[in-house]
């Protein structure tokens, strides 16, 4: 995989200062490289370094403008962040070895997306101010297993969400196409808001909660007829997450 999960500089600067513009990000990418920072190696260097090798000091050297105090600590807290995923990434934890199983349960449902516009983030939380965790450039592929209401995607086996459509937001309209069959959602269409939606149960006596999006996973507890609840997101083929707060879990509702 590429280095820092190919974060560029630039994505790099938009997820630490969401209020700047394509213009404040190319200015500073311009000044940065008059001190010789033209990569994310050399940016997190200079960010994380104080006196003479500091990004003030060494702005002040070339006669530019410095940062103000809260954009030194935005760009170090989220230096911070990535320099510790990439470590992560370089030293990962070795994986504790599963106990075996007699009865494997079957996979859960995934839907396969591929990327239609020249690049897409993949961002630690479903918002497009939460951290960058990389980039995925047109044409790649990956399975989704999980989608918030307002038309994010969770990827399946990693950390990290995608956005399927932009909605016109910086001139950007659709991100994402599925492949394959289309899986049945709840809600297909996003909604305007990522906010749990509230559903009742309708079937009697009840129905089961189980703790994956599958009824072959484990059933964690039962709802009864007339019982609400809140969803947070949907998972494929009816199946809604419950919110911790009532309880957490999966149960269907087609």
């Amino acid at each position: 995989p590429a280095p820092y999960g190919g974060l560029s500089m630039g994505g790099f600067l938009q997820a630490a200062k969401p209020e700047w513009t394509q213009k404040d990000i190319t200015s500073v990418l311009e000044r940065l490289g008059k001190i010789t920072v033209t990569d994310m190696s050399s940016l997190l260097r200079t960010l994380q370094s104080e006196g003479s090798a500091g990004v003030n000091q060494r702005f002040k050297s070339v006669g530019e403008k410095s940062f103000t105090d809260s954009t030194v600590r935005a760009l170090r807290e989220h230096a911070k962040k990535v320099a510790a995923l990439e470590a992560e990434r370089l030293n990962p934890k070795p994986k504790p070895k599963a106990a075996p199983t007699a009865n494997p349960l079957a996979p859960l449902p995934m839907q396969e997306y591929k990327v239609v516009h020249d690049f897409v983030y993949l961002r630690q939380e479903p918002s497009l101010h939460a951290p960058i965790l990389g980039k995925r450039q047109r044409g790649d592929t990956f399975f989704a297993s999980e989608e918030t209401w307002d038309g994010w995607v969770k990827l399946h086996g990693q950390p990290g969400y995608i956005i399927k459509d932009m909605g016109g937001l910086s001139g950007i309209g659709k991100v994402l196409s599925q492949l394959g069959r289309a899986l049945p959602l709840v809600l297909p269409e996003p909604q305007g808001s990522p906010e749990p939606l509230t559903f009742e149960v309708v079937y009697q006596p009840f129905v089961a909660v189980r703790t994956g999006p599958s009824k072959t996973r484990p059933i964690q507890g039962t709802r009864k007829f007339g019982e609400r609840l809140r969803a947070e997101s949907q998972g494929y083929g009816g199946w809604v997450r419950v919110v911790q707060e009532d309880g957490g879990g999966w149960t269907l509702t087609l």
